[in-house]
C-alpha cells in the first residue's frame, strides 16, 4: 500500500484497536456491521448550537425537554441538534471517510448551507475555496442513504505526513486520522486517547 493508505482488513483491524480506546476513554463509537462482512463506525452526539446558526427555526418546542439526551432547548439563544459520525472504507482511495449526517430535534435534516455556518470560523476561512468539494453530500456506500462527507482526496497525503513524523507504534492511525479532520465537522477527540492515557493492549 502507498504511504498513507491502508487496506480493508487494516481498516477492521485498526477499527476494533480504536473501540478498545474508544472504551476505555468511555466514548461511544460503535461498530456497525451490514450484510457481506462490511463494517463502519458509528458514533451520535447532541449538541447545543447557536440560533444564529440555524436559518430555519421551529419556535413551538423551543422550551422541550429531551429526556434521553438531558438536553433542554433553551428559545434565548441555543437549538439541540444531533450529529451522526460514520467512519467508512473507501475501496477507492484506500482510507477510511468521515461520513456524517446533522438534524433537527424534530428529524429534519440541516441543508449544506446550515452545515457549513456550524464549521468553526478558524477552519471556515481556510476551506472557502474549497467549500463545495470539502464537504459534499452523497449517498452512503454502505446504507444507501444521503450523508455529508469529507472528500477522501487528501487523506493519503495527509496520513503519510502524520505516519512520518510520528515515533509512538501505539498511535492509531484511525485515531490521528480523527484528530486531524474530525474538529472541521464539530467532532472533538477526548484528550483521553493521548500519549500515555490509553493505548491498544493496555
Amino acid at each position: 500500500m502507498a504511504a498513507g493508505s491502508i487496506s480493508g482488513d487494516e481498516f477492521v483491524k485498526l477499527a476494533h484497536d480504536f473501540l478498545v480506546l474508544a472504551e476505555k476513554t468511555k466514548d461511544s463509537w460503535k461498530m456497525k456491521e451490514i450484510p457481506d462482512e462490511q463494517y463502519y463506525l458509528s458514533k451520535k452526539e447532541v449538541k447545543k448550537v447557536s440560533r444564529q446558526h440555524i436559518e430555519e427555526k421551529q419556535t413551538e418546542d423551543l422550551t422541550s425537554v429531551d429526556e434521553e439526551d438531558g438536553c433542554q432547548l433553551e428559545l434565548s439563544s441555543t437549538e439541540c441538534v444531533t450529529y451522526e459520525y460514520h467512519v467508512v472504507y473507501s475501496h477507492s482511495y484506500n482510507v477510511p471517510v468521515l461520513y456524517f449526517n446533522v438534524y433537527h430535534q424534530n428529524g429534519k435534516l440541516l441543508s449544506l448551507d446550515e452545515v457549513w455556518s456550524d464549521i468553526p470560523e478558524c477552519y471556515r476561512d481556510r476551506l472557502l475555496e474549497e467549500r463545495w468539494s470539502f464537504i459534499t453530500q452523497q449517498e452512503h456506500p454502505l446504507l444507501g442513504r444521503p450523508f455529508f462527507m469529507l472528500h477522501p482526496c487528501h487523506t493519503t497525503d495527509l496520513m503519510a505526513q502524520v505516519t512520518a513524523i510520528q515515533d509512538d507504534g501505539h498511535r492509531n492511525y484511525l485515531l490521528s486520522w480523527l484528530c486531524a479532520v474530525g474538529p472541521v465537522v464539530g467532532l472533538k477527540i477526548s484528550p483521553l486517547y493521548g500519549y500515555g492515557h490509553v493505548k491498544p493492549g493496555d
